[in-house]
């Protein structure tokens, strides 16, 4: 069939009037086609279609009202879930998010209107997965037509699907306004006091009246006024403009501007686009250096100053700490101060445990007094971590906790039952147990303390099931009480390995019930903040870690290592999860932020505009577009977690580089924020789609991020990519390795797991004594739609090369040979630190088969990459390298240059040791001396 356009006045003016084709936060089912009737009579639908791609026929008696909208949607529960009105039907097909055609036919099949969009320019941008939809600007206008649609307003963070449907689009215009085409600049990268010249298109066709050029200077902590300066023709249709020259390190937003006789306005780029505004830097000239320079630019106030709290918080892991500064000592007393004195929710449990089920709405009088004094604490943390005066400030802080703590039980007093009251003299006189250590480990990990505060303080409970709430806590303490009375006599690296073991199984069984035994009583809001508070640290559940600017701290003087693994007693160590310097959430931030980056090989300067630089535990995570990445990264990390941190996890990607897998790219970065030089600062790749393109691997499958924390297997596992399918995948690969056996289990291995290079992951792991990288501390990654299986990438490399682990504080060289295999246990005193076996390493390690592929790719690596003649001369350039850097970031940071210099030579000096003394113990294990079998090497495409 022959179909013919319609004339909109016989179709009643009905057109496609919005399309929401790619959501984010990968919602892939919420997508919607609005049809507009932007006529003055309502229209028959019946017998009407869309077609092409999306297939929907209207069924009888469907109509869509004079001036009207109306919604098809692909997931009707979806839908309902963001928007308010309701859909009309549901169209089958999936939208492609490249682009597609769609057509709107009437009952004689005739087409009524077309849109053939696509996700790249001239087509909005927003669309395409920023948060917006495609709006038609003009009903009267083309459907064809790109210039006749724009991107509906983004989302602050991008994070929330936006759009208009089912009322007037934002972009709406009676006509469709002038188009801008081909609009260029010069210079991009201006020198100090230079004019950028603008210049841009508007086709004779376009009646417009006024094309102006208006800029704003931005910088760190300001975005200015805009100025509009007219731009002149210079030929028919071609109109230039002019920037005055700027000072250097000034960052320069501007846009042009176009309204016809009609009042009819566009601005190229759109306000709706990702980037709203072309921009123009100022770079300041740059000496001679070794490695790249970097600035980040936060143009909020807000942001500026949440960046500067986090600035230059290390960790002081490593071979040897350096004396912290007076504000980073302050920094740790604080937060000291405030765990010990204001955890109220071992306050809030011993008064939930005193409360009878009949009783239970005592407990709900006692929330409000609560809740105040968290405001309270929420108010005195954000003051005390201010930078300006913090030593001072902390050392006048104690009387103002002891008077908050003190006006919380004051008030509490007069509304508690004599059993309450009763219950609150006996914590007073004793608040802290008298476990023994194990025991004390036991109870803190089964934090039953920050779950009952999470489903009773952080979330309303509802008091019809407040007593059935308090029963199953009840009942849940009582036989947390028996495995904590288990615990008793077992103490770390004991002969009681079985013992050990027994405890550990029950732990975990009792972690696993914990949440789901309180479930069925709570509320949408309560299991909703209860599965939030699995994947965050207990600081920040409680409350004593606000997502506050620069959370997170130093670990402080004389703290070992990290903390203990949280899948047996040793877990969880005595704060349970999270503590100063552990693992934090981040404020959501908008993407008004700058990075530049200077690469000193190639001499040239680039600016990333518009992008998202959010806080992370030692320093920043810069999101890039996908249209302008930074070497094929789209997600930086800009850390410095100390000297010997930023020294060895480079070194260690490159051992995992040199051994053939696919691995992050690392280097450092001379970094500048706000204006402030930082020093030298580590840059690492995000594994994500991007890191996964990169190394030729199909970017659609499943990417978990392994936590420390989370309790049981869903828990740990962070998903990254398709988070809303679920972890089955995960729970089927770990339940087929527990449930075959002997060769059936060697045959599942093969068929689930690239074995070379999960081989080779452990292998790196054992090598550099990573006792961080069994258990956690990793990226596995199911390339469910290409290979069908498993991999493991390194992250969080900070505690290798022998850095950290060590009993006696020196290089960590003896980790044993069995570390990270099912049955391993705490080795006897001497072994350093340690972790129970993970999901992965558990099983796979045991395996005969999968063992001696490991060792033998374990004895290889020690043969032929990690030797002193391999590694030498790279410590040597990274001695080189960081010889200058450290001295100006000592001076940045005003601290002793020559202390930095002696701390990176003895740092480096450790490194050959543990190359020295790991091969020796390694070499020396009678299961790697009798290792053989040619080891296929993993073939990558990584750098």
């Amino acid at each position: 069939m022959v179909l013919a356009l319609v004339p909109v006045w016989v179709s009643g003016q009905v057109v496609i009037n919005e399309i929401l084709y790619h959501a984010p936060d990968e919602l892939d089912d919420l997508q919607y086609v609005e049809l507009h009737n932007a006529g003055p009579k309502s229209v028959d639908l019946s017998g009407w279609a869309l077609a092409k791609g999306v297939k929907y026929q209207f069924p009888a008696g469907s109509r869509i009202e004079a001036n009207g909208f109306l919604v098809l949607c692909q997931n009707a529960e979806r839908f309902k879930e963001f928007y308010q009105v309701s859909a009309a039907g549901v169209f089958q097909s999936k939208l492609k998010h490249k682009g597609e055609r769609i057509e709107l036919h009437d009952a004689g099949g005739n087409t009524v209107d077309t849109v053939k969009f696509a996700d790249k320019a001239p087509w909005p941008v927003g669309a395409d997965g920023h948060s917006g939809s495609l709006e038609r600007i003009s009903p009267g206008g083309a459907g064809d037509d790109s210039a006749n649609w724009i991107s509906s307003p983004l989302s602050v963070y991008r994070d929330k699907p936006s759009g208009t449907p089912g009322k007037p689009n934002a972009g709406y215009s009676v006509t469709v306004p002038p188009v801008i085409s081909s609009v260029k600049f010069s210079p991009g990268l201006p020198a100090p006091d230079q004019p950028v010249t603008v210049e841009a298109e508007v086709p004779l066709k376009e009646t417009a009246s006024t094309v102006n050029l208006r800029y704003r200077l931005a910088g760190p902590g300001y975005e200015k006024p805009e100025i509009s300066v007219p731009m002149k023709s210079s030929s028919p249709g071609h109109f230039v403009g002019t920037i005055p020259g700027q000072k250097a390190e000034q960052l320069v937003r501007f846009r042009v501007e176009a309204v016809d006789d009609k009042g009819a306005r566009r601005f190229f780029p759109s306000e709706t686009e990702p980037r709203p505004a072309l921009s123009a830097y100022v770079p300041s000239a740059v000496e001679a250096a070794k490695i790249p320079f970097g600035w980040i630019i936060h143009t909020s106030e807000k942001e500026m100053k949440a960046a500067e709290n986090r600035a230059n918080t290390p960790m002081f892991g490593g071979f040897q700490r350096r004396v912290p500064t007076p504000e980073e000592e302050a920094r740790f007393r604080i937060e000291r101060l405030i765990d010990e004195k204001l955890d109220f929710s071992r306050l809030w449990f011993q008064l939930a445990m005193a409360t009878g089920t009949n009783d239970s709405q005592g407990l709900l009088t006692l929330r409000p007094v609560m809740l105040a004094k968290v405001a309270e604490r929420k108010k005195l943390m954000a003051s005390a971590f201010e930078p300006e005066g913090i030593v001072e400030r902390a050392g006048k802080l104690e009387p103002q906790v002891e008077a908050l703590f003190d006006g919380l039980i004051a008030d509490l007093k007069p509304r508690l039952s004599a059993s309450q009251k009763a219950a609150l003299e006996t914590w007073l006189k004793q608040p802290t147990s008298q476990l023994e250590p194990i025991q004390q480990m036991i109870s803190r990990y089964l934090d039953l303390e920050a779950m009952w505060y999470v489903v009773t303080v952080n979330a309303e409970p509802k008091s019809d099931r407040l007593p059935a709430m308090l029963g199953v806590l009840g009942e849940l303490n009582a036989q947390r009480a028996e495995i904590v009375a288990s615990g008793a006599g077992l103490k770390m690296g004991g002969n009681d390995r079985t013992r050990f073991e027994q405890v550990g199984r029950q732990v975990e069984d009792f972690r696993r019930r914990m949440g789901t035994a309180m479930k069925p009583h709570l509320s949408e809001e309560q299991t909703q903040q209860l599965e939030a508070s699995s994947r965050m640290p207990r600081e920040m559940v409680v409350g004593l870690r606000e997502i506050l600017p620069g959370f997170g701290g130093p670990e402080g003087p004389g703290r070992q290592g990290g903390p203990r693994g949280p899948r047996g007693p040793r877990g969880g160590g005595a704060g349970g999860p999270g503590g100063p310097g552990g693992q934090q959430a981040s404020e959501p931030v908008p993407f008004t932020s700058a990075f530049v980056y200077f690469d000193p090989e190639t001499r040239k300067t680039e600016l990333f505009d518009f992008v998202q630089v959010s806080g992370r535990k030692g320093g920043q995570k810069v999101h890039l577009y996908r249209d302008h990445p930074l070497r094929d990264m789209t997600v930086v990390a800009l850390i410095f977690e100390g000297d010997t941190a930023s020294l060895v996890e480079p070194l260690a990607y490159e051992v995992y580089r040199r051994a053939g897998m696919p691995v992050e790219q690392s280097h450092f970065v001379r970094l500048w924020q706000d204006g402030k030089l930082n020093g030298y600062t580590l840059l690492i790749e995000q594994p994500n789609r991007a890191f996964l393109r990169r190394n030729r691997i199909d970017d659609g499958g499943n990417m978990y991020k392994l936590l420390w924390f989370g309790g049981d297997l869903i828990g740990q596992h962070e998903k990254h990519t398709n988070r809303r399918l679920g972890h089955e995948d995960l729970t089927n690969v770990v339940a087929g390795l527990d449930s075959h056996k002997g060769a059936d289990q060697w045959d599942y291995i093969q068929k689930q797991f690239d074995v070379d290079e999960v081989a080779t992951y452990f292998a790196v792991n054992m090598v550099l004594s990573h006792w961080d990288g069994f258990f956690n501390n990793y990226f596995t990654y199911h390339d469910s739609n290409g290979t069908g299986k498993w991999m493991m990438f390194p992250w969080d490399q900070d505690s290798t090369w022998g850095s950290r682990g060590s009993d006696d504080g020196g290089v960590f060289y003896n980790m044993a040979l069995t570390f990270g295999m099912a049955g391993d246990t705490p080795p006897q005193e001497g072994g350093g630190s340690w972790r129970p076996p993970g999901w992965f390493s558990g099983p796979l390690l045991a395996n005969p088969q999968f063992r001696k592929i490991f060792l033998a790719r374990t004895k290889q690596l020690l043969q032929s990459v990690y030797t002193e003649a391999v590694f030498g001369p790279v410590l040597d350039q990274y001695e080189a390298t960081l010889l200058p850097e450290v001295k100006l970031r000592a001076e940045a940071q005003k601290q002793d240059p020559a202390a930095a210099v002696e701390q990176l030579r003895t740092d480096i000096a450790r490194c050959r040791e543990h190359i020295r003394k790991r091969r020796e113990f390694l070499l020396a294990q009678a299961e790697l001396k009798q290792a053989v079998g040619d080891f296929r090497p993993v073939k990558s495409s990584s750098n």
